[in-house]
Formats: structure tokens, C-alpha cells, sequence
């Protein structure tokens, strides 16, 4: 069920108590409470939400169009919009370093299991041919 917008004035009160350089007037209040239920869909993305954004970006407000990038980490936003900022930690080269990181690890995992278990069954470790190399004249 899509939040309230006293649910998601509730969140940005809590922001503005905690996050500091937030924006302290009524009228900024409601802006970001308008641009927060734009996006989020429910309430239970709106739970996650605040506590994910207080984690995250929590030492200093860095404007609205970080709320959405916040979101979109786990969630597609409700009015389609995708985020034009990304989060610090989270930017591409982050992410993609963290996937290669992950497939090196199961790779040697791997690895080492193979090696493990051709030691259980008797067989030999071989090295891997090497294809031969072709000269130029």
C-alpha cells in the first residue's frame, strides 16, 4: 500500500532531527516529502528507505536528487524516474569491482575444490596444455 503523506512527513521530520544542513522550513519540508512519495511505493520501501538513507548518507544533507539514488540501490521507483546521481560507495566502478571481487573468490573456491577433490579420488594434477604457439615469418 502506497505510504501517506503523513507517514512520509514523519520520515523527513526524522531527517531533519538527525541529518545535518537539512533543510529547516516548512516549505523545503514539503518539497521533500512531495519528491520522497513520488517514488517510493510502499510502505515497507519507505521503512527501508529511511533507515538505509540515514545509514548512508546521514552525516550531511546532499539534496534531493540523492533521496532517489538511495532508493533505486534496491528498488525501482514507482513513477519510472531512475536517479541522475549516484550514491557515494555505491557508483558503478564500485559495484563492478565488488562483482569481480566476489566471481575471483568463487572462482578460487572453485579451484580449490576441484583440487580437493581429484586428491580424494587418487587422480593426478595436470597442468592446464598450453596451446602452441605459432610463429610469423
Amino acid at each position: 500500500m502506497k505510504p501517506t503523506y503523513e507517514s512520509i512527513m514523519k520520515v523527513v521530520h526524522l531527517f531533519a532531527d538527525m541529518i545535518p544542513f537539512f533543510p529547516a522550513s516548512t516549505a523545503a519540508h514539503c518539497a521533500v516529502c512531495e519528491e520522497i512519495y513520488s517514488f517510493v511505493g510502499t510502505e515497507e520501501q519507505l521503512a527501508w528507505f529511511s533507515l538505509t538513507y540515514r545509514r548512508t548518507c546521514g552525516k550531511k544533507w546532499e539534496g534531493e536528487p540523492l533521496l532517489r539514488a538511495v532508493f533505486c540501490l534496491k528498488y525501482e521507483p514507482a513513477d519510472g524516474i531512475m536517479p541522475t546521481v549516484e550514491v557515494p560507495g555505491h557508483a558503478i566502478d564500485d559495484l563492478e569491482a565488488r562483482s569481480r571481487l566476489r566471481e575471483m573468490e568463487e572462482n578460487e573456491r572453485r579451484i580449490e575444490s576441484y583440487k580437493r577433490e581429484a586428491l580424494e579420488a587418487g587422480e593426478e594434477l595436470k597442468a592446464f596444455p598450453l596451446p602452441d604457439v605459432k610463429r610469423l615469418n
